[in-house]
């Protein structure tokens, strides 16, 4: 059995002669960008943990009337823990437990903003066009579970979270909704979207796409 392939960038820098490796990185990166230093105990805890950790400087155009200000950006891609023939609650507590270990490991390399993956807490099982037992997942976007967790870390953290999941709206028909949640420190949801409103009444076999939107609270 073949060997499982770590990384693109890894078999590219272990195939690709260096010559060449310049000019693959800026087809598929555009510019070169500097790799970021992180911290030792944010390195040690991530090699602990099994996830890798890398990070990229964007720079941008000096201005005359405002210093630069750096803002760290962090994005997770993220993988199944446990099996998914496991109780909902447990698949979803695992992937709380896990998601929560990477949030930890992003605060100790200073991250200000952080971005989950689409439907991070389940698996992601939109393209099987089944019911069951993928919308059991569902929960509120503003106090269920998953938020209030995610409040707690930002607050613990002081940073902003967005947390895209998969919702269900009781206040209109419990509807089931592809929605993204951004919140920060001050521990309220300031703002939901849905993207493309992939949205299915949980009695129906087919998703139906509506309006692109959700609703703004405070500042989407």
């Amino acid at each position: 059995m073949a060997a499982e392939l770590e990384s693109l960038e890894k078999s590219l820098q272990k195939n690709v002669p260096p010559q060449e490796l310049a000019d693959v990185w800026r087809i598929l990166y555009g510019k070169e960008l500097r790799q970021l230093e992180f911290p030792k105990e944010a390195r040690d805890l991530a090699d602990k943990r099994q996830f890798e950790l890398k990070g990229s400087c964007f720079t941008a155009e000096r201005e005359s009337l405002r210093p630069p200000r750096v803002v760290r950006i962090g994005a997770i891609q993220n993988q199944i823990i446990v099996p998914t023939t496991e109780p909902v609650p447990k698949q979803i507590e695992s992937l709380h437990n896990r998601i929560s270990e990477i949030i930890e490991v992003a605060s100790l390399c200073g991250v200000n903003v952080i971005c989950l993956q689409e439907a991070w807490t389940m698996p992601f099982a939109f393209c099987t066009r089944e019911k069951h037992p993928w919308c059991e997942f569902a929960e509120s976007a503003e106090d269920g579970a998953t938020t209030k967790l995610l409040q707690e870390l930002a607050k613990k953290y002081n940073m902003v979270i967005v947390s895209p999941i998969l919702e269900r709206d009781a206040d209109h028909g419990d509807i089931l909704a592809n929605t993204a949640e951004g919140g920060g420190m001050d521990i309220e949801v300031k703002g939901m979207q849905g993207r493309g409103r992939g949205r299915r009444k949980e009695g129906e076999k087919e998703g139906r796409m509506e309006g692109r939107g959700r609703r703004g609270k405070g500042g989407g």
